[in-house]
């Protein structure tokens, strides 16, 4: 079997590059691989002929393989993937951010609604025109992946956990979907014993330090708040604590910001920019622990947890999606939002078992991540097996972005001086149920406002404790603390922000 491959390849600064550096020579012993690139100059896997896009022709393979990830190194195989079906391996269930940078980010405001209709319909076409005119918020891409066309008119999709191809389904998507790891390299040898001080000498850590690790591309999603708040609390018990950013930030993540907001002395972190993939393990020997948060999820399995559990660290992830299918103790459940904070520090400075913790990950990677389990689920793919079955439709991924609820009771009264007492009664008037949290998707909460004319003087958000279904109620007293005679109050639908 002849194989095209179109993916981004080593020096480009991707995750998915380095993924495929890694996987190809393993799939080359089983088909003949070419590897299809877009870029100027390139590390040829071995035994991997590549050539340029430009040079490409479908024709000439018995099958198309398009790696997909949420970054602008894989338009071109967006574009090729909608021009011609392939197999597609969705690193990412979310593909918003491309969607954006493909379009809107051009001024192409029709293209970008189109793109968002075809995977979402008409909540997705008002979503786009109001981004288009302004309106945005992170959430937004959160809630409409926008990959459910590309999968529809795919020949097959490839996904790294069944969480990613349980959302496909809820979307409507009946193309076959096979569930495959994200490998790890079995045979590579891990750092030698004096990596680990050599790189903290070079870093200007101490051996005795407690360094806690965060690797790769520091986006909103993955909580840099919640881990310089976490990290801040826990030094106050381990003054001696330090933290390694590994990786470079998004535009919109200030570091610097965040270590000054917590008052952390500048020598008690260090972040390192984009590092050589080469370097790559000897950072992470270089730490205690690891921080591998998403909130909310893309639906990606992150490479550098892979590497994390081949090297033997405890990881701490968000208990949501994808992440929350790995048992305990290879990792740590940190659920998101409430608690957050103090779970993670706690994780931060116990007491653990590694031996413990490398053996269940060693485990898990064998049963789940080996290059050959990874080999044998893409032939499967092209073969036209399927390993996810039919899941109840959701209604935009289970959480509608304006849910109709009608107000039953909203009334204050003065409890202590400067206080009021407010009680309130909401009943859920839409037809789908509301799960709260949802299952690695925002959750419902409504915002309480308190008004003195126009002026708004206190405001507090309200979190009902489980699901809603259609027809439910949700029921709760409050005090408020807000200054005034004459005070009126409001209730506000919404969905929980990406901070606290």
């Amino acid at each position: 079997m002849r194989i095209a491959v179109l993916t981004p390849l080593p020096p480009v600064r991707s995750g998915i590059a380095g993924y495929c550096a890694l996987l190809l020579p393993h799939l080359a012993r089983r088909a003949e691989v070419v590897a299809v690139v877009e870029q100027e100059t390139w590390e040829a896997p071995r035994g991997v002929e590549v050539v340029r896009f430009d040079r490409f022709d479908g024709r000439e393979f018995d099958a198309v393989i398009g790696q997909l990830g949420n970054n602008p190194y894989h338009e071109f195989i967006y574009d090729e993937a909608m021009r011609a079906p392939l197999h597609a391996v969705l690193h990412d269930f979310v593909l918003h951010h491309l969607i954006v940078e493909k379009t809107l980010a051009r001024g192409d405001a029709a293209s970008y609604e189109e793109s968002i209709r075809a995977s979402h319909g008409i909540a997705g076409v008002k979503f786009a025109r109001g981004r288009a005119h302004g309106f945005h918020a992170e959430l937004g891409n959160f809630l409409f992946p926008g990959s459910a066309d590309l999968a529809r008119y795919s020949r097959s999709v490839i996904v790294h956990n069944r969480w990613a191809g349980e959302r496909l389904r809820e979307q409507g998507v009946r193309t076959p979907i096979v569930v495959v790891g994200h490998p790890y390299e079995e045979g590579e040898p891990l750092p030698a014993p004096g990596v680990r001080d050599a790189m903290r000498a070079r870093l200007g850590f101490n051996s005795a330090d407690r360094v806690i690790g965060m690797f790769g591309f520091v986006t909103g999603s993955k909580r840099p708040e919640a881990v310089f708040e976490a990290f801040a609390a826990a030094r106050k018990s381990h003054p001696s604590m330090r933290l390694l950013v590994v990786g470079s930030p998004a535009p919109n993540v200030d570091l610097e910001a965040l270590g000054a907001a917590w008052g952390l002395p500048r020598d008690s972190w260090k972040s390192t920019g984009w590092v050589d993939d080469h370097d790559f393990d000897a950072y992470l020997a270089a730490v205690d622990r690891i921080v591998n948060l998403r909130y909310p999820s893309a639906g990606e399995m992150s490479g550098p947890l892979i590497r994390a559990f081949r090297i033997g660290r405890p990881v701490a992830v968000s208990a949501v999606a994808q992440f929350a299918q790995i048992p305990e103790p290879a990792v740590a459940h940190i659920p998101p939002m409430r608690g957050e904070i103090e779970d993670l520090a706690r994780f931060m400075t116990r007491e653990m078992d590694p031996g413990k913790i490398a053996a269940a990950q060693r485990q898990w990677l064998e049963a789940n991540a080996s290059t050959a389990s990874v080999v044998d689920g893409y032939l499967r793919a092209l073969e036209g097996g399927n390993d996810v079955g039919d899941v109840p439709a959701a209604s935009l991924a289970a959480l509608p972005l304006l849910p109709a609820f009608r107000i039953e009771r909203l009334e204050g009264s003065p409890a202590e001086p400067g206080t009021w007492r407010v009680a309130v009664s909401v009943v859920h008037e839409g037809p789908t149920l509301l799960r709260n949290p949802a299952y690695g998707e925002p959750a419902i909460r409504f915002v309480l406002k308190a008004l003195e004319g126009e002026r708004v003087v206190a405001d507090r958000w309200l979190a009902p404790a489980g699901d809603l279904q259609p027809g439910g109620r949700f029921e709760t007293v409050v005090d408020l603390v807000a200054e005034g005679a004459n005070l009126r109050f409001t209730l506000e639908p919404a969905v929980a922000n990406l901070v606290r």
